[in-house]
């Protein structure tokens, strides 16, 4: 399945806008594929920013993901996407409102040192800051509601795979007793009959 994932808010339409301020021409191609693992339904989802049309320098990025829902994963493709292309061209990002967007390591000393000068941000494009800063913060948030629904959703599956395994050994356990019960009759079938061929004459 290939999608542009810019029917909604989230990550990717921030990271589309990132682009589209950088020179990208198109917005990048996600694609995704569903397949079941262990009776459980997973997916893969890869993303690629191609090389910048003009800064031929910029390489290619390419962002593969695992998950269990491609909407989640979708969004968390965009998310390490983000990170990527801010550490990939720091000196880019530096004046953009999408510098705020949160580093995955706390120490990162580019993105501490936006967050020291964010006032500078504000100063020269107030109004991307304030529309920015808050997709910023909401598209995390968004993120971890997909995923606490995705995680509520194998919980209710491994308790339907529970229940299923339970009835089946009780199934199994009713199957091995009845087993037992046949061949014990068959033994004193068994035994009858000899008995009966004992009390024949002899030919």
């Amino acid at each position: 399945m290939h999608s542009l994932c810019l029917n909604w808010e989230g990550l990717p339409r921030l990271l589309q806008e990132m682009l589209s301020a950088s020179g990208y021409p198109y917005p990048p191609l996600y694609e995704g594929h569903d397949f079941t693992e262990g009776g459980v339904h997973r997916c893969s989802v890869t993303l690629t920013i191609p090389q910048h049309p003009l800064n031929v320098e910029w390489a290619s990025i390419v962002i593969q993901v695992g998950g269990h829902r491609l909407l989640d994963a979708w969004e968390m493709a965009a998310m390490w996407c983000i990170a990527a292309f801010c550490d990939a061209h720091p000196m880019v990002v530096v004046l953009m409102p999408f510098g705020l967007f949160t580093a995955p390591d706390e120490g990162d000393l580019l993105w501490q040192n936006r967050m020291d000068h964010v006032h500078v941000m504000a100063d020269l494009d107030p109004v991307g800051f304030l529309r920015t800063a808050p997709q910023c913060t909401n598209a995390p948030y968004r993120l971890q509601v997909f995923q606490s629904q995705a995680t509520a959703q194998l919980v209710d599956q491994a308790q339907t795979l529970q229940t299923t395994l339970q009835l089946r050994d009780e199934q199994m356990h009713e199957a091995g007793a009845e087993l037992a019960d046949m061949g014990a009759r068959i033994g004193t079938l068994e035994g009858q009959v000899q008995s009966c061929k004992s009390l024949l004459p002899s030919a």
